[in-house]
Formats: structure tokens, sequence, C-alpha cells
């Protein structure tokens, strides 16, 4: 049953990537045959995320940056589906990581725009704020080093800690960015 999430997990563990793929071709046939069945979008948004993890990690940045598209127009067209949103933050958040390993600097940039954006567009949704948040934190211990030869090292952090700052402001009962603005101080 491609229902059943650990379909996808076992054929991957089983390295049968073929009889994944195809299984991941008949969640987007059975998405698009029935587009207002959240389960159906949930696995399938959940697949392509797998899918977009084991391509990261078989250096296949074609292969993650198509199925990052995907997550992008399976949230487009439901945008008020939280689960499917959820993953494409999270996509989102793996290949702003893997720019910045391969020395991309503006699409890193315009990842971190797009983390950013979605986290505006759905100011209630704590996951995306929360890979909003870690997405900044790595901006700035990735750029701290570059900061600190330059001698620009508390302008670039005051910008990051202003914006968590801000985002905790606005959440004042979210945890997770109560902490972080105390690791900050």
């Amino acid at each position: 049953n491609v229902l059943n999430s650990t379909t996808l997990n076992d054929a991957k563990a089983e390295d049968a990537l073929e009889r994944r793929d195809a299984l991941l071709a008949e969640l987007r046939a059975l998405a698009a045959a029935y587009p207002a069945d959240a389960a159906v979008r949930g696995r399938l948004a959940h697949g392509l995320l797998n899918t977009l993890n084991d391509a990261r990690a078989k250096a296949a940045p074609e292969r993650r940056d198509a199925l990052l598209a995907e997550l992008r127009a399976l949230t487009a067209a439901s945008p008020a589906d939280a689960f499917v949103r959820e993953r494409l933050a999270m996509g989102v958040f793996i290949t702003l990581n893997d720019a910045k390993a391969e020395d991309a600097l503006e699409r890193h940039d315009a990842l971190l725009a797009e983390l950013r954006a979605l986290a505006a567009a759905y100011p209630a949704d704590a996951a995306v704020r929360k890979l909003l948040v870690l997405g900044l934190v790595g901006v700035g211990v990735d750029r701290a080093q570059e900061a600190a030869e330059e001698g620009t090292i508390e302008e670039k952090f005051a910008s990051l800690r202003a914006e968590i700052r801000d985002l905790a402001e606005t959440h004042p009962d979210d945890p997770f960015l109560a902490e972080w603005v105390g690791k900050l101080k």
C-alpha cells in the first residue's frame, strides 16, 4: 500500500530505488486524482522530503532541487495544509544548508529569504518559525569567521539577534524563540 509510509522507507532501506521512485510516482498520481485528501497530500509531502534528503546524501543536487520544486508546488496548491508546509520548510532548510556547503551564497540567501517569507505568510506556524530561527542561527555561525576577520562580527550578529528578538516579541508564548533569545544575549 503506497499510503503506508514504511513502504517508501523500506524501498530506500533495501536500496530498491526504482521501486521507491515507482511508489513516489503512484503517490503523485493519487494526489493528482484526490487533491482534497490531506492524508494523500501528507504522504506525498513526506515522501518528497525523504527522497530530497536521500538525493542530498547521494550528492544529486538536480534531483534535490526538483523535489524541492515539487514541495513548493504542493504547498502552493494547498496553502492551508500545515503538514505539507512544514515539509516544504524542512526541504528549504536542508537545501539552505547544502547551498552553504556548495558555496552558493546567493542561493543560500534566496533560500533564507524563502524561509522568512514562509514565516511571514504563516505567522502562527511554529514549525516554520523554528526552521527560520535555525536558519538564522546557522547564518550567524557560518559567517562568524568572516565577520571576525573583517572586524564586523558585532554588526552582523546584531541584525540576526534583532530579527530573532522581533520574532520572539511577536510570539511571546513560543518557548523555542524565548530559548534562543536567551542564548543570543
